[in-house]
């Protein structure tokens, strides 16, 4: 009886401390568990704002670069205008210095035809 006594005591005492064990083991799954995912909610909330960073750093980029071109391509139609403005009027000066030449010789002549001298 002795026996089975401290069998029992020991059975009841190993019971114990494997409930203890796996309460503190269950214990220490739940708060790694907590803490993992904690750290992925921080993990994920960090590289969403990352993302969201990089996305606006983009966007403002983007604006910039294309602010730039719009800038650029302003100025580029503005020198061609003025360039094909000056073109034109050069032009038209050529021509009309081409045109009074023309006049002026044509005159001479008519004038050295009517007066003899031509023939």
């Amino acid at each position: 009886m002795k026996n089975l006594d401290i069998d029992y005591k020991y059975d009841v005492m190993n019971l114990d401390i494997d409930y203890k064990y796996d309460v503190m083991n269950l214990d220490m799954d739940y708060k790694y568990d907590v803490m993992n995912l904690d750290m992925d909610y921080k993990y994920d909330v960090m590289n969403l704002d990352m993302d969201y960073k990089y996305d606006v750093m983009n966007l403002d980029m983007d604006y910039k670069y294309d602010v730039m071109n719009l800038d650029m391509d302003y100025k580029y139609d503005v020198m061609n205008l003025d360039m094909d403005y000056k073109y034109d009027v050069m032009n038209l000066d050529m021509d009309y210095k081409y045109d009074v030449m023309n006049l002026d010789m044509d005159y001479k002549y008519d004038v050295i035809n009517e007066s003899g001298y031509g023939l």
